[in-house]
């Protein structure tokens, strides 16, 4: 299988920066624009619709988004704006941002698993790769959330489960690879300082 850090060539380095640098700057901008959903529906964010895993729950969070529930513990004012819309473009955002980790994921893991021959370079090396099926399962669940976003309410189980279950997976590779990804790469680098 080939290493998708290697097939980079030449600039393989710098492009594997540059990809870190735009998936730390596009999930802080994801993270920025998501700052009123945080605010209404708590600090999970976009992340109470993607692990919503049924339509009551669904429902729960899109009713939020559209109107929030007075709190009667407070005595402020709440923003009664429609956020469904923010949401929504927070999600197209997030399709910058999937590019980004998947690209960054996939070249650390790629880095991290060159000249190295053993069985944990075979695991690095189809981490990196996995990082496109996270992708791919991202693609779809945020295809998922804008389809449930679209309407005023959720009426079947299968948008939510669909997409919790991406989310699940999706967290699983990504952490998976940038768990071990990360820390190898960074001993090797460490290591190739002191040669």
């Amino acid at each position: 299988m080939p290493n998708p850090y290697i097939i980079l060539g030449e600039y393989r380095d710098l492009i594997t920066w540059v990809a870190i640098a735009a998936s730390l700057a596009s999930g802080l901008w994801v993270n920025y624009h998501g700052r009123e959903i945080k605010e209404r529906v708590g600090q999970s964010g976009i992340l109470a619709l993607e692990f919503t895993m049924n339509r009551k729950n669904a429902n729960e969070v899109i009713t939020n988004l559209a109107k929030p529930t007075p709190d009667p513990k407070t005595e402020q004012k709440q923003d009664d704006r429609d956020l469904r819309p923010l949401a929504a473009a927070n999600i197209w955002w997030d399709f910058l941002f999937i590019v980004a980790y998947v690209a960054s994921t996939a070249f650390v893991c790629g880095y991290a698993a060159a000249d190295n021959r053993g069985w944990w370079g075979a695991v690095l090396l189809a981490l990196a790769w996995l990082q496109l099926a996270a992708g791919t399962l991202d693609v779809v669940e945020n295809g998922c959330m804008l389809r449930m976003l679209d309407s005023t309410s959720v009426s079947t189980n299968l948008l939510p489960s669909v997409t919790t279950l991406c989310a699940t997976l999706k967290f699983l590779i990504v952490f998976g690879g940038a768990g071990a990804g990360v820390p190898s790469a960074a001993v090797k680098l460490v290591g190739s300082c002191y040669k």
